[in-house]
C-alpha cells in the first residue's frame, strides 16, 4: 500500500529465546530524533515523512540487549517481527534434567552452603580502598528541547553533544568523583567508610546529586535482599532461591587454571520484583566470580526503563574472593509511556583495590556512631591526589563538561532561573542574602480573619553566617487584627556536632488538633481545601526561648522555655466553675514553664530537637525505631501561671522492609497530663479537616473533637507495592500498588478534667474509649497520586463522616 512521501513501519518486538515481549525498547530512525518505544506488548509504530528519512535504517535497542537495525523501504508501509538477542548472557544449550532436577540445583546448593564462607562479611576484618566516578548524561533528546524556554539561552550546551554507536544522542549532565577507604569488623560488628575525597561538577541540582549517593550503593550480594531505589529485591543467592528465580546452567571454561561455571537466571513469575542475570562460580570454592542483575520497566520501578549491575570478584588472598571491581548503569525517565524518549543515563564505575583481610584495624578509625564520615580535606583535594585514585584519564567529552558548568554558572539567565525554580518550589524568593516568603502564604482565607494578608523574610537557610533571623506581618480583615512573627536562632558549632539557640516572639492564630504534617495554617491551598468550621481557632501570644544539642549523630535533645497566652477567636470566652457554684468567663489562660525532649533516629544527620519534626514521619527503612520522649512542666506558684500541670509523651515509629510483602510502617504514642487543665492544654487527637490525606492524622476526625488526658495513639499501615495487582492481567500494567491501614486513639479523660473545673466549648467530648479508623488505599496512580479509602468506625457527637476518600500526593520509585 502506497503512502505517497511518507513511510509508515509497525511491528512486535521480543526477546529471541522466549519470544517474551520487551516493552519500553526504544525504535527509531538512524540518524534523526524520530522514535517511540515499544508498549507493554512488545507492539510499535512509526510514521516520518520522507524528506526527513536520511538514513533507510530502522534501530532498535534496550539496554542488556544486542541492538538491532532493519533496512526500511522508503514510502511505503512496513512490519517487522524483531528478535532482541541478550547482551549479558551466553546462548543457552539443551538442558539434560536428570531424576527430574534442574542441573543448576546442584550448584546452587552448593553455593548457599558455602555462603558463610564466602560472604565477606563473615570476615574477622577487611578494609580496602575505593575509587568511583558516577556520570549522568541527558539522552534521547530532541531538538524541541533546545527550543525550551528553560534551555534556549544556553544553546552552547549542546556543543558537547555525543552520539553512542547506536546513534542514540546525549549530553553529559554530571560528573561526580569519589575516593573511600572501607573498614569493616566482624565480631563486635562495626564498619566505618571513610571519604577521603569528593568532588561533582555538572548542570544538574542538588537533588540530582544527592540522588547519586541514594543511587549507587554496591549491594552484597551474598545477603538474602537486596535494596535498591528503597525496593527489596531477592538476591539470586537467597537461601530460598527457589521461591524466586528459575536457573539454567550456562557454560564451563577454564580460568587461571581452575573451572568456572556459569549460571543463568530469571524471576519465577514474570512481573515479580526479581533480576535477570547470569553469574559465574569458582568450582572449587563456589565464591561468585561475576554476575550480571538487571531489571527493567516490567518491574513496577518508577522512572527506570531498565538498570543494570555488573560486579567482578578476585582471590586477592587464597581462598577469600573480593568485590574488585563494580558497574553500575541505569536508563532513567520521567515519562515511561511517551513517545517523547528523553531521559537520563546513569552510570557508575567503582575500583576497590588495596585489601587487607583479618588484620587488625586500628580502634581510631571505627570511633564515633557514624558509618559513612568524610574527611577534614574531603573537599578540598588537590589535582595530584584525584590523578593518583583515577584508574582513566576524563574523556574529552568529561573535560568539556567542566568548562562548560563554569559557563554556565557565571550566565546571568541560568542565575535567574535558579532562583525561579526554588521559589516555585520552596515560596521564598532570593534577594541579597534574605529571602521573601512564603508567596504562598501571603493571602489566605478562614472564617475567623476572613482574606488574611501576609508579609515575611527570612535570612538564607544556607548562609554560612552562623546568625539566622526570620520574621513576618499579617492582617485579617474580619477581626482587624496584626500578627506577627521574628525569630533567630544561631548554631553555635557549625563544623561539629550542633549547637542551636534560639528565640522567637509571636501573636498569631493556632488550631487546637492540627497535626504537624499538614502545610501551613495560612497556606492558600488550606484555604481552597477544607472541609468544615475553623471557628475552633484561638489567638496565641507566645514567647519562646531554646537550647539544642546534638548529642551524637542521630542523638539530640532541647530544653524550651515557654511563655503562652491564649485568647478565643471571634469575641468568645473560655469557661469555668467559681467557688459559688457559678460560671466565671476568663478572656484568656497564661502558662508558663519550659519543655525537655530527648530524640533518636539513628544515623539521621538531619534530626530537629521538636517532639514532632515532618521530616522525621515515616523516612525510609531503618535498622532501629525513632524515639522521641517529651516532659513539660507548668507550675502555677513558680511561673504565676493561670494553672499548672505536668505533661509527659513518648513516640516511636519506623519504617521496616518487609522483603517480598512490601514495607509497613507502624507508630506508638501515649502520653498523660497530670494536673486539672481547660481543654487547651488537654491531649488532643489529630484530626483533619482537609480534603486531602494526612498520614499523620484521623482523616476523618474533626479538629479539637476528643480530648484525654491519658492515652495511646496507634497507626499502622502496610504497603504491598506491586505484590497483588502485579498479579492482575491489565491492571499490572498500570503499575498500582495496594495497602492497607488501621488507626487507633485510646484516651481517657479523668473525672477532674471533665469540666468539674473548667468548661468545654462546644463541639469537643471527653475521650474514654477507642476511636478507631480502617482502610486501604491504591497509590502510585500516574506515578504520583494515591487514593486512601478510609471508614470511620467510632461514632460521634453531631456531623461527621462515616467514609471518606481522600487523594495525597508524592514522588517515589
Amino acid at each position: 500500500m502506497s503512502w505517497g512521501q511518507t513511510t509508515v513501519v509497525r511491528g512486535i518486538v521480543t526477546e529471541d529465546n522466549t519470544a517474551r515481549p520487551v516493552s519500553f525498547a526504544k525504535v527509531y530512525f538512524m540518524g534523526t530524533q524520530v522514535g517511540t518505544t515499544t508498549d507493554t506488548s512488545g507492539y510499535f509504530s512509526l510514521k516520518i515523512p520522507d524528506k526527513s528519512l536520511l538514513y533507510d535504517t530502522l534501530v532498535i535497542s534496550f539496554l542488556g540487549f544486542n541492538t538491532e537495525r532493519r533496512a526500511v523501504t522508503k514510502g511505503i508501509e512496513q512490519e517487522f517481527t524483531i528478535q532482541l538477542k541478550s547482551s549479558l548472557f551466553l546462548e543457552m544449550d539443551e538442558v539434560t534434567v536428570v531424576a527430574g532436577e534442574n542441573v543448576a540445583w546442584r550448584y546452587m546448593r552448593k553455593i548457599i552452603e558455602n555462603k558463610p564462607k564466602n560472604n565477606p562479611n563473615n570476615l574477622s576484618s577487611y578494609s580496602s580502598n575505593e575509587y568511583s566516578k558516577i556520570r549522568f548524561d541527558l539522552n534521547n533528546f530532541t531538538d524541541n528541547i533546545k527550543k525550551n524556554i528553560i534551555l534556549k539561552p544556553f544553546d552552547y550546551i549542546w556543543d558537547n553533544t555525543q552520539k553512542t554507536e547506536d546513534g542514540i544522542s546525549y549530553l553529559p549532565t554530571l560528573l561526580t568523583e569519589k575516593a573511600t577507604d572501607h573498614y569493616y569488623v566482624g565480631n563486635p560488628r562495626d564498619e566505618k567508610h571513610i571519604i577521603v575525597g569528593e568532588k561533582s561538577t555538572g548542570l544538574a541540582g542538588p537533588n540530582l546529586v544527592k540522588f547519586t549517593d541514594d543511587l549507587y550503593l554496591t549491594p552484597n550480594i551474598y545477603e538474602n535482599y537486596l535494596t535498591i531505589l528503597g525496593k527489596s529485591f531477592p538476591s539470586p543467592l537467597n537461601d530460598n532461591y527457589k521461591s524466586n528465580y528459575k536457573f539454567y546452567i550456562m557454560d564451563s571454561l577454564y580460568v587461571n587454571g581452575r573451572m568456572t561455571y556459569k549460571i543463568r537466571f530469571r524471576p519465577k513469575f514474570e512481573r515479580d520484583l526479581a533480576f535477570t542475570g547470569e553469574m559465574s562460580f569458582d568450582s572449587a570454592s563456589y565464591a561468585i566470580t561475576e554476575i550480571n542483575l538487571r531489571f527493567d520497566i516490567q518491574a513496577n520501578v518508577n522512572f527506570v526503563r531498565s538498570y543494570y549491575i555488573s560486579q567482578f570478584y578476585s582471590e586477592v588472598e587464597p581462598n577469600h574472593w573480593m568485590l574488585t571491581e563494580s558497574q553500575v548503569l541505569g536508563d532513567f525517565t520521567v515519562i515511561e509511556n511517551s513517545s517523547d524518549l528523553t531521559g537520563f543515563f546513569g552510570r557508575k564505575k567503582s575500583i576497590f583495590s588495596n585489601y587487607k583481610i583479618n588484620q587488625e584495624i586500628d580502634q581510631a578509625l571505627l570511633k564515633g556512631v557514624e558509618i559513612v564520615t568524610y574527611s577534614d580535606s574531603a573537599h578540598n583535594q588537590s589535582e595530584d591526589f584525584w590523578q593518583s585514585k583515577r584508574t582513566t584519564e576524563f574523556s574529552e567529552e568529561e573535560k568539556k563538561l567542566i568548562d562548560v558548568t563554569q559557563r554556565v554558572l557565571d550566565d546571568p539567565a541560568f542565575k535567574f532561573r535558579k532562583n525561579l525554580f526554588y521559589s516555585i518550589g520552596t515560596g521564598y524568593i532570593p534577594l541579597n542574602g534574605i529571602q521573601i516568603g512564603n508567596v504562598y502564604t501571603f493571602y489566605s482565607y478562614n472564617q475567623v480573619e476572613f482574606s488574611r494578608v501576609k508579609f515575611g523574610l527570612r535570612t538564607d537557610p544556607n548562609n554560612k553566617f552562623p546568625v539566622h533571623f526570620d520574621g513576618y506581618l499579617a492582617y485579617g480583615t474580619r477581626d482587624n487584627e496584626w500578627k506577627y512573627r521574628t525569630g533567630t536562632f544561631s548554631n553555635l558549632t557549625p563544623k561539629h556536632k550542633a549547637t542551636r539557640i534560639g528565640a522567637s516572639y509571636q501573636y498569631d492564630i493556632e488550631q487546637l488538633g492540627r497535626s504537624f504534617n499538614q502545610i501551613a495554617l495560612d497556606h492558600i491551598v488550606g484555604s481552597l481545601t477544607q472541609i468544615g468550621s475553623s471557628n475552633s481557632r484561638n489567638y496565641v501570644h507566645q514567647f519562646e526561648a531554646f537550647f539544642e544539642k546534638e548529642i551524637a549523630v542521630g542523638l539530640i535533645g532541647r530544653v524550651t522555655y515557654f511563655n503562652r497566652k491564649i485568647t478565643p477567636t471571634l469575641g468568645n470566652t473560655f469557661g469555668r466553675w467559681n467557688d459559688n457554684g457559678g460560671i466565671t468567663l476568663e478572656d484568656n489562660y497564661i502558662t508558663t514553664g519550659f519543655n525537655a525532649t530527648l530524640k533518636f533516629s539513628y544515623l539521621y544527620k538531619e534530626i530537629k530537637g521538636t517532639f514532632y519534626d515532618k521530616k522525621d514521619f515515616f523516612r525510609e527503612a531503618r535498622k532501629y525505631p525513632d524515639v522521641a520522649v517529651s516532659y513539660e512542666f507548668v507550675d502555677k506558684a513558680t511561673f504565676k501561671s493561670d494553672y499548672g500541670y505536668q505533661k509527659i509523651r513518648l513516640n516511636i515509629h519506623q519504617r521496616v522492609n518487609a522483603k517480598k510483602l512490601g514495607y509497613f510502617n507502624y507508630s506508638i504514642e501515649g502520653g498523660q497530663t497530670i494536673g486539672t487543665v481547660p481543654h487547651i492544654s488537654l491531649d488532643i487527637p489529630f484530626g483533619n479537616q482537609l480534603i486531602f490525606n494526612d498520614a499523620a492524622a484521623f482523616n476523618l476526625m474533626r479538629f479539637m473533637e476528643f480530648g484525654a488526658d491519658q492515652y495511646i495513639a496507634l497507626h499502622f499501615d502496610h504497603h504491598f507495592d506491586g505484590l497483588l495487582l502485579d498479579r492482575i492481567p491489565l491492571i499490572n500494567k498500570l503499575k498500582w500498588r495496594t495497602y492497607v491501614f488501621g488507626k487507633s486513639f485510646i484516651g481517657n479523660l479523668s473525672a477532674k478534667n471533665d469540666q468539674e473545673t473548667y468548661l468545654f466549648p462546644a463541639g469537643i467530648q471527653a475521650m474514654n474509649n477507642a476511636y478507631v479508623e480502617v482502610g486501604f488505599g491504591i497509590e502510585n496512580i500516574l506515578k504520583i497520586a494515591s487514593m486512601d479509602f478510609t471508614w470511620r468506625l467510632t461514632p460521634g457527637v453531631g456531623e461527621y463522616y462515616t467514609f471518606l476518600v481522600k487523594p495525597s500526593f508524592k514522588l517515589s520509585f
